[in-house]
Parts: structure tokens; C-alpha cells; sequence
């Protein structure tokens, strides 16, 4: 895989958790499940930028300081984009808390009775601080983990492999005798020793 793919899919991979952690944190907070469309938005958004901030040396205040951003951006965008609810025809159609960026920092209990004092939603803030925590706590050592635990992984796969698999036996390798050079005698020599065989005693004087 190229570098920039292998930034595509660490951008996507970031954005699609930090949106899911922002989604989650807003709706166990006290706000309404983001609709598809909102989630859409959010996630084709924060891919665009994790994609961009991917494989950067950014320091932890730039990537704290984009975290922080970015739940204040998928509140607005939960906040605005909400699929209609059914709701009875005695009901009035009020807006419901916690749902727009005055409700984060303004509960709809003091606006209704007029009250001056602004107090803060404690639950909707502190879900998205804890969103912002687990994203920037994934963005900077999450990558790291997962390589640690996949060379953990597989250095213990390979133990295992050779602790149930036999060790491979090696046949001895057969040793090849070299050929016996026969020597022929020379011609020469064959007819020295039929003459010698075949000669008689020397002659008289």
C-alpha cells in the first residue's frame, strides 16, 4: 500500500471514530440519535480533514485544539439537523433540550422562567469532553497500539505454530562416488611384452 492510501485509510478510520464517539456521547447526554442525514455530513466532513491532518507531525495542542473543534462542530451539526419526531396533537411544539448550541450552554429551564443567571448543561459538556478525550487519546496512540498488539500477536502465533506443527526432518544427502579412471596401456608397452614373452634363448657365437 502507497503512503497515501495508507493516509486515506488512517483518515478514515479517525473519522469514522471520532464521529461515532460524537454521535454516542450527544445522544446518551441528553440529546436525540443523530438522523442520517447528519451523520453524513459529519462523517464526509471530518474524513475531508483527517484525511488532510494525516501522517503530519502536529503537536498535541494542534491536535487537541482540532479535537475540541470538531465536537463543538458535530453538536452544532446534531443540534440543527433533526429528523421530526411524532408527537401528539395536544403537545405543544416546543423545541426539546439540549438541542441547539444555546441549550448546550443554557438549560430551557432558566429561559422559561426568565431567569438571569446562565448555568451550563453539565451533561451535554461532559460528554463531548469525554469524546474529545477518546478521540485524541485514538488520533495519538491508538495507531501505536494496534501495531504493538499485532507484532504481540504475531510473535506468539509463531511460538504457537512451532510448538504444534513437527520440525521438518532432512534426508542425509547421499554421497556420490567418483568414477575409477581406467588407465589402458599403451599399445607400445602390449607389444614389448608379447615380444618379450615369445623370445628365445640368444643364439650361440
Amino acid at each position: 500500500m502507497s503512503a497515501r492510501w495508507t493516509r486515506v485509510a488512517r483518515g478514515s478510520l479517525a473519522a469514522a471514530f471520532s464521529t461515532f464517539v460524537a454521535a454516542f456521547s450527544h445522544a446518551v447526554s441528553g440529546g436525540s440519535a443523530p438522523g442520517i442525514a447528519a451523520l453524513s455530513l459529519a462523517v464526509a466532513f471530518s474524513t475531508l480533514v483527517c484525511v488532510a491532518l494525516a501522517g503530519r507531525g502536529l503537536s498535541y495542542w494542534r491536535i487537541g485544539a482540532s479535537v475540541a473543534a470538531s465536537q463543538v462542530f458535530f453538536h452544532t451539526l446534531f443540534s440543527l439537523i433533526v429528523e421530526p419526531a411524532p408527537t401528539s396533537p395536544a403537545a405543544p411544539a416546543t423545541a426539546h433540550a439540549g438541542h441547539d448550541m444555546a441549550a448546550m450552554f443554557l438549560p430551557t429551564g432558566a429561559a422559561a422562567s426568565g431567569g438571569a443567571a446562565i448555568t451550563v448543561d453539565v451533561a451535554m459538556v461532559t460528554g463531548h469532553v469525554l469524546a474529545a478525550v477518546a478521540t485524541f487519546a485514538a488520533i495519538v496512540w491508538g495507531e501505536r497500539a494496534v501495531r504493538g498488539l499485532l507484532a504481540a500477536a504475531l510473535v506468539r502465533a509463531t511460538r504457537l505454530a512451532a510448538l504444534l506443527l513437527p520440525a521438518p526432518v532432512f534426508a542425509p544427502r547421499s554421497v556420490r562416488l567418483g568414477r575409477v579412471a581406467r588407465i589402458d596401456a599403451p599399445a607400445a608397452l602390449e607389444v614389448l611384452r608379447a615380444s618379450v614373452w615369445h623370445r628365445g634363448p640368444p643364439l650361440a657365437a
